[in-house]
């Protein structure tokens, strides 16, 4: 036995971009400028820690599961550290001028690949789920790369997240490989 453990498994998918259905409900836009860093760490923290269920997917994930982890990602990630990530990148969702969601994107520079899109994080407050706000916000990130001249775009999520890999499917992802972490005490 080599010692090592597997920790996590996730699934990646990629899109062709294809603009994806609207919901009916009128849902707002914001784009990152009208919200701290921190209070969009804090919408990220109720989104994927409310439910036992979302604790059970993504306690291991600290970078959704602790506040502190959280805020320091998306400081690096408008920082540009992992591409360019403008404001409009950023996408929040309101219904009735309440936050109900968020999509954080950023274009990687890719030398040997056409331009891309992550959506590095994408989050949709309790009490707003089944009301096509997470579809909405894939809508509005998939507009900006496109409007970023991107050919396609990735998204990640634990595989044990169903209901997630149900709604990117739905947007037009398909599952392109597996991506398993292991650990070992050193």
């Amino acid at each position: 036995m080599s010692g090592f453990v597997e920790k996590r498994r996730g699934i990646t998918l990629i899109s062709e971009l294809k603009p994806t259905e609207r919901p009916k409900k009128r849902i707002e836009f914001l784009d990152r400028t009208a919200f701290s860093l921190d209070e969009l760490a804090d919408m990220t923290i109720m989104s994927f820690g409310y439910s036992e269920e979302d604790r059970e997917i993504h306690g291991d994930y600290q970078s959704v599961s602790d506040r502190d982890a959280n805020r320091r990602i998306l400081e690096l990630i408008k920082k540009e550290v992992f591409g360019q990530s403008p404001p409009a990148l950023w996408q929040i969702a309101l219904i009735d001028q309440r936050p109900a969601g968020l999509v954080v994107g950023f274009i990687p520079e890719a030398e040997y690949r056409p331009p891309h899109g992550v959506v590095g994080q994408l989050s949709v407050l309790p009490g707003f789920r089944r009301r096509g706000v997470g579809m909405a916000l894939l809508g509005r990130i998939h507009d900006e790369f496109r409007f970023r001249d991107c050919r396609y775009g990735f998204v990640g999520t634990p595989r044990s997240n169903h209901k997630a890999l149900k709604l990117y499917e739905k947007a037009g992802y398909v599952r392109t490989f597996g991506q398993d972490e292991f650990e070992i005490q050193i």
